[in-house]
């Protein structure tokens, strides 16, 4: 890579880090020792996205909607599991 390509890649990338803004998301623990996290972004249709991560970095990823005080998400493999909302906490204001 040239030292122009560079330069150019750091200042898209300072640029880019000036425009980041944490998002809200809802988190709760898992029975894996990570967490499930609730995001705010666009999945399929009406849903949205979650993961869950485990402290040993697995990840996977399904689509979430709230529905009758309950998070319904249906994980990306087939799994669907339904948690009540009360056992989810926000990050905003972190």
């Amino acid at each position: 890579m040239s030292l122009r390509s560079m330069f150019f890649l750091s200042m898209l990338l300072i640029g880019c880090a000036a425009d980041v803004a944490v998002a809200v998301e809802l988190y709760m623990p898992n029975d894996a020792g990570g967490q499930i996290r609730l995001t705010d972004e666009k999945c399929n249709g009406s849903t949205l996205l979650a993961y869950a991560y485990t402290p040993a970095g697995h990840v996977i990823y399904g689509c979430w909607i709230y529905k009758d005080d309950m998070v319904h998400v249906h994980w990306r493999g087939g799994d669907m599991r339904v948690y009540p909302a009360g056992l989810f906490k926000s990050n905003e204001g972190k």
